[in-house]
């Protein structure tokens, strides 16, 4: 990703963010319903470090 990233800026294009993926739903299983699918709890911790990004990203500007 960090080359894709790379490009981007390389183009002139501002203002992109990257979120990485570890961790992101936590390690104790308990996230997914099938391994893959998102439960509610899923969804909440995603919702959760996705809202943590924008208010780092928000308090740069």
């Amino acid at each position: 990703m960090d080359g894709y990233l790379q490009r981007i800026k390389r183009l002139g294009i501002k203002d992109v963010y990257y979120l990485k993926t570890d961790g992101l739903i936590g390690s104790d299983h308990e996230a997914t319903v099938d391994g893959s699918h998102l439960s509610d709890l899923g969804m909440t911790r995603l919702a959760e470090k996705i809202g943590d990004k924008i208010a780092e990203i928000v308090k740069l500007q």
